[in-house]
């Protein structure tokens, strides 16, 4: 498949559902809202109320700070949290007022821990949630060939070198193809080795491409290669136009 150009104006799924806001339908992705998500809940419990481990969805006070609530063990929340960031988690009013909301972009329940039924919100760990991205057109692998050209493909992932100068370099190619939002928005999906399955994800948050994660927590001062593990995907997420009022 040649790689394609990310376009404004895809339209969801069949069966997806809109979600309502301020008299608009946005039928995509809202950047503005999953790093209004990413920045506020990056240190606390996601809005479903769920800390995911290796083995079980733990229950927790959606919105309580993460160091004041039980520990759990073997906590995996990362792609939890990606996809509360991303995708349509519920909705949280917070104390002093106004309602937190993920980016709106539509993710398949199918991928859900038990289909959805159990209340816990996304896709739970980074390959899957990736794959189904791309593979639903929602998103696309960045690259970059050797004469330093930038690229997205659907099909085949590039895999960057999680180091000082190649982040660099990815950055200045993509903010500058992307102006407007700098890349604040995609997410990265790292690996201990290119034939390995993915082992973390964060997401994008500033334009010096601070990161925001759980498992641990970050919120947006430390860079990508904070996280170590020797690779990671560039994923960008296509942008969406709204409904008129």
């Amino acid at each position: 498949m040649a790689p394609f150009e990310l376009r404004l104006g895809e339209h969801q799924p069949p069966g997806a559902t809109p979600l309502q806001q301020g008299g608009k339908t946005p039928v995509g992705y809202d950047r503005g809202r999953a790093l209004d998500y990413a920045a506020f809940f990056c240190n606390r419990v996601c809005s479903d109320g769920v800390i995911m481990s290796d083995v079980r969805a733990n229950r927790r006070p959606a919105g309580a700070l993460l160091s004041e609530v039980e520990r759990v063990s073997s906590e995996n929340d990362c792609t939890h949290f990606i996809s509360c960031c991303l995708g349509r988690p519920p909705a949280f009013k917070k104390p002093g007022g106004g309602t937190v909301n993920g980016g709106g972009l539509y993710i398949s329940e199918a991928g859900f821990l038990n289909g959805g039924k159990d209340g816990v919100y996304g896709i739970l760990n980074p390959g899957p949630l990736v794959h189904y991205l791309v593979l639903t057109r929602k998103a696309a692998y960045a690259r970059v060939d050797a004469a330093g050209a930038l690229s997205f493909d659907a099909k085949t992932p590039h895999f960057f070198t999680n180091d000082t100068q190649t982040i660099n370099q990815l950055r200045g190619l993509i903010q500058n193809r992307f102006p407007t939002d700098q890349g604040k928005g995609d997410f990265v999906a790292y690996f201990s080795a290119r034939d390995r399955d993915a082992a973390h994800a964060a997401i994008l948050v500033s334009d010096t491409w601070g990161i925001a994660c759980h498992t641990g927590s970050r919120c947006g001062t430390q860079p990508i290669n904070d996280v170590h593990y020797g690779h990671f995907v560039y994923v960008r997420i296509k942008d969406f136009k709204e409904d008129p009022p």
